[in-house]
């Protein structure tokens, strides 16, 4: 299946649709109420990706002082695997260091290997573990940060 699609900063209009896809993919979901106020968070990234007729999936993340921190990413399940993830994480990070971040982070379940993989292969490293983080079904978090200055090795800022 190809599908081409356009990534762009979410607005109100899109809160539905946003909605419908988180409730699919978490289990404990986001309220539309509190998907409104991030789109409309000054401090707040929230990107979509979407077809002609179709919101494919979305990205959404905070800037606190010089970090980043990714707030959830999801794409519609028939919608995996056709690079919708990536070219969101990519737009993010790209606005992440445009914002003059010294890193991006995320936690993400520690069996949700399809995430893993995605977060890894765009230069993320796992650098901990958070202990029953999720609920429903209880899991552990992965940590994964991706830093923008290069001349730091992840070792310094390992948790481990």
């Amino acid at each position: 299946m190809m599908i081409e699609y356009t990534v762009r900063s979410a607005n109100l209009s899109d809160a539905d649709a946003i909605s419908r896809i988180e409730d699919a993919c978490f289990s404990h979901p986001w309220s539309r109420n509190l998907i409104e106020l991030e789109i409309q968070n000054s401090s707040a990234v929230f990107l979509i990706a979407e077809d002609d007729d179709m919101l494919l999936g979305y990205v959404s993340g905070q800037k606190v002082v010089d970090e980043f921190y990714v707030s959830n990413l999801a794409v519609r399940e028939e919608c995996r695997g056709l690079g919708v993830g990536t070219m969101l994480m990519e737009r993010l990070i790209e606005i992440a260091g445009e914002l003059g971040c010294a890193f991006i982070t995320l936690e993400v379940r520690v069996s949700n290997k399809k995430a893993r993989s995605l977060y890894e292969s765009l230069g993320f490293h796992a650098l901990g573990e958070r202990k029953d983080y999720y609920e429903d079904p209880r899991e552990n978090a992965v940590i994964y940060t991706l830093y923008f200055d290069t001349t730091e090795t992840t070792d310094e800022h390992s948790c481990n």
